[in-house]
């Protein structure tokens, strides 16, 4: 008897359908950590804390998502997890007992896209408002490297060996 290599159907069982139709809560919670897992090989009790740390941010960024489909906001402008993690990342450094200027206006992070000069080279995105505008440590270093490195203001051409050593900018 010979075996014919093709593809049958299966009816899905009752069980995996009732799964897929509930799963929430830890379920999808494991598995957006799982996702973006922090890897390390260190102590359990760090690991702990940073296994907490992953589980709080991706509850947080859960709840983001349910907000975004709320306010009806399209998917392309909702942020994945890992940019959730590096926003958070980056907030918790700015805001170590430091005053924050508020800004005006509230612009939500416009100015983080910058659009890409060349498929090769695309330069990085400027820093948090809270960190480009806090009144500390920002301070000029000279670059001694052999071509200046463009600007990140979008639509600006000009190239230099000064940035500020905080924002790097």
């Amino acid at each position: 008897m010979e075996k014919e290599n093709a593809f049958i159907d299966v009816n899905q069982p009752l069980a995996i359908a009732n799964y897929n139709r509930n799963i929430g809560g830890v379920d999808i919670l494991d598995q957006s950590v799982e996702y973006s897992r922090t890897f390390m090989k260190t102590k359990n009790e760090l690991l702990s804390f940073i296994h907490f740390l992953d589980l709080a941010v991706a509850d947080y960024w859960h709840k983001y998502k349910m907000d975004c489909t709320a306010a009806t906001i399209h998917c392309g402008q909702v942020i994945d997890l890992l940019e959730f993690k590096l926003l958070v990342a980056e907030g918790l450094m700015c805001s170590l007992n430091r005053t924050k200027r508020i800004q005006a206006d509230d612009e939500d992070n416009e100015n983080r896209d910058v659009n890409c000069r060349s498929e090769r080279y695309r330069p990085a995105n400027p820093p948090l408002e809270p960190k480009r505008y806090s009144r500390y440590e920002h301070f000029p270093e000279f670059d001694e490297i052999v071509s200046p490195r463009s600007c990140r203001m979008d639509g600006c051409e000009t190239r230099s060996t000064i940035r500020c050593g905080k924002c790097d900018v």
